[in-house]
């Protein structure tokens, strides 16, 4: 009789727990397969499911976004850039798990960007989306067009342009470099400039090639202009090695052994 009763009890309690499930199961998949709706601004489509106001203050910030990284880079935009048909696509999911969802996305990831489709997806409730992730994939974005879609660019360049879009992330940088560089624990510019994705670990040695990757970046942009770094970019994108880039496009540089010690300068000094 014992035996009996623990097996109806089981499938009893399973059943309970499924009904209490229900609820939240059912508003769960109605909310994956609600139909975006969207919010347009000058150069972007906010799709969402939930909370039009934060879709609207999403594409607002994005298109000031945009104008202040266009700018800061030296891009001189053409009239139609990212308007109209062209836009680009921000998609905001209401969870992170319906996120994980998107092919390609890791599960560590924010965001993910597609560069042929012009897109950009991550999920609300992040408490950096809107200063942070958002205007990182953006610049990404430019970036990219800006250089070139297929162009094969150096990781500390491509990341460290990212980030260096970050206000609050640049300025954590650059308090982290400097004490780095005041215990000598830095990473020679030489093994930042050789990292790639697969080689970069996990770790301090990681921070230390994001953190020096953005703050090379502030460097270069800072000290010469958005305009000669685009220029700089441009010539390792079409093959040039780092010291005939240099040499073209900083000739008080010359050598990466002087782009180090200026560099150094800079950051140790940097408050």
């Amino acid at each position: 009789m014992c035996h009996s009763t623990h097996l109806i009890a089981k499938p009893l309690f399973f059943i309970a727990a499924l009904l209490t499930a229900l609820p939240a199961l059912a508003a769960e998949t109605s909310l994956e397969f609600t139909p975006w709706k969207v919010v347009k601004s000058d150069h972007f489509i906010v799709h969402y499911r939930q909370d039009e106001a934060f879709a609207r203050t999403i594409a607002q910030k994005a298109d000031k976004d945009y104008t202040r990284i266009a700018d800061d880079l030296g891009y001189r935009r053409q009239s139609n850039f990212w308007m109209w048909d062209n836009r680009v696509n921000i998609y905001i999911y209401p969870t992170r798990e319906e996120f994980k969802k998107v092919p390609g996305v890791r599960e560590w990831a924010l965001a993910i960007t597609d560069y042929e489709a012009k897109e950009i997806h991550s999920f609300s409730g992040q408490p950096n989306l809107i200063d942070g992730v958002l205007p990182h994939e953006i610049t990404h974005l430019i970036f990219r067009d800006f250089i070139g879609r297929s162009a094969e660019i150096p990781l500390w360049m491509n990341e460290g342009v990212a980030q260096w879009s970050e206000p609050v992330r640049k300025d954590v940088a650059t308090r982290y470099v400097r004490a780095l560089l005041k215990a000598g624990d830095e990473l020679p510019l030489k093994n930042v400039f050789e990292m790639r994705i697969k080689s970069l670990g996990s770790g301090k040695r990681v921070e230390k090639f994001y953190v020096q990757s953005v703050s090379l970046v502030d460097f270069l942009i800072q000290r010469f202009g958005g305009e000669r770094f685009t220029a700089f970019c441009r010539l390792l994108r079409d093959g040039r090695t780092l010291e005939a880039a240099l040499g073209q496009t900083y000739p008080d540089l010359k050598t990466p052994e002087r782009l180090e010690s200026e560099w150094r300068a800079f950051a140790g000094s940097t408050v």
